[in-house]
């Protein structure tokens, strides 16, 4: 019952899980070549660490999705759940929404950003300089605690070719834009070059991370300070998953899909997909599209990250539904930029980049049906469409 609740809610929330890590496979790691350049890695949607408060008595760390402490919080309102999830198959929706909004209401209130973009609180991601944020010191210093969650083989896999001390983690507020992100990007690699005393970088990414390291390729990638880019079922032009969520029609998950990347996320030693044999899929839908509705999206339409990961057709028909255009002005400012000039042109971006130089490489088309359920190619919960860089 634990690992159900807890894959429940996961499959729930999985929009702000979006970190893609194949090597929880356990695939037999990729052996190369280290060209003496600095690594960058750079995780996915949701993964860096959030700090609120930093260097106050009141620090906390309000975001670092920890699969125990998530299952503990569950089984503490096991009963409420319960009796909710009861009511609501008898048709009564409101105590299933009132007792999500009570389990989240903390997280959320944490996270919230205002109506122009820009953090309800004084948020920072964590480990937040050059000098923590390399591999080694965070295995030093911490014991590997503020390292990916998901992805923590994989990082284990190119330490065994490149250097800890030469493997850094860029930390950043997933919330935000990749307007803004990919410009801390552009300042992060400056430091990572100045720190040590390197002429380039070389970045690896995934998902959420892919689609920012393609922003950043597109702004700044003629600069000459980067040398080879892995891109991992990048999230270039989106996700379904999300453009599902904030539409207006029923959703259909793939529940047992769903399922299979929650397993890898929370790094299942089971295969979790028999859970979808005890809940009903149109019960399931209904209930992921309440909790949506009713309870996150008051909180998701001010993330700019949020808008990012559409299309540029959904993005133009939902902008208007949910965005005021003088309340979220600067949400909008920023979605328009990243939409109608980087990502409408990201193709001619990055040949760009490639004829200045930097080595760009798309790992993608893992053959996984999607999450939504819609009858097209996937790479768990990102169209295959926009991994594989066949729209560039």
């Amino acid at each position: 019952m634990k690992k159900v609740l807890a894959v429940f809610l996961c499959a729930v929330l999985i929009f702000c899980t979006a970190a893609v890590s194949v090597s929880a496979e356990k695939e037999e790691a990729i052996k190369f070549e280290w060209d003496k350049h600095p690594l960058i890695f750079i995780q996915g949607y949701s993964g860096p660490i959030l700090i609120r408060d930093m260097g106050l008595e009141t620090e906390e760390q309000i975001w670092g999705i920890n699969p125990i402490d998530l299952t503990k919080k569950l089984l503490s309102n096991l009963f409420g759940i319960v009796g909710s999830l009861a009511d609501y198959s008898d048709g009564d929706q409101q105590p299933f929404i009132d007792r999500f909004k009570t389990i989240s209401a903390e997280l959320l209130d944490n996270i919230s950003m205002t109506p122009d973009g820009s953090s309800k609180y004084n948020i920072t991601p964590f480990p937040n300089t050059v000098e923590t944020a390399s591999v080694a010191y965070i295995n030093e210093e911490w014991d590997g605690d503020y390292l990916p969650i998901a992805e923590r083989d994989l990082i284990a896999d190119m330490c065994q070719t490149v250097p800890a001390d030469n493997i850094f983690i860029f930390n950043t507020d997933w919330r935000r834009s990749q307007i803004t992100n990919s410009k801390h990007l552009s300042d992060f690699i400056d430091e990572v070059l100045a720190y040590t005393g390197s002429d380039k970088v070389d970045i690896y990414s995934l998902s959420h991370g892919g689609q920012l390291t393609a922003t950043y390729l597109y702004y700044y990638g003629t600069q000459g300070k980067v040398d080879n880019v892995v891109m991992n079922s990048p999230a270039i032009g989106g996700s379904s998953l999300v453009m599902e969520l904030l539409g207006s029609d029923p959703i259909a998950f793939n529940l047992e899909e769903l399922l299979r990347f929650a397993g890898i996320m929370l790094h299942a030693e089971i295969d979790l997909r028999w859970v979808a044999k005890l809940l009903p899929a149109e019960f399931f839908n209904s209930l992921a599209k309440t909790a949506f509705n009713e309870v996150l999206l008051p909180y998701a339409v001010y993330f700019g990250s949020v808008w990012d990961l559409m299309d540029i057709e959904t993005y133009t028909a939902l902008r208007d539904v949910y965005l005021d255009p003088v309340e979220n002005a600067q949400i909008i400012d920023k979605a328009d930029k990243l939409h109608y000039d980087c990502m409408a042109n990201i193709g001619e971006g990055l040949r760009r980049a490639r004829e200045s130089g930097v080595n760009i490489n798309i790992i993608a088309g893992y053959g996984t049906k999607l999450g939504t359920g819609a009858e097209i190619d996937t790479d768990y919960i990102i169209d295959t469409v926009n991994t594989t860089g066949a729209n560039v």
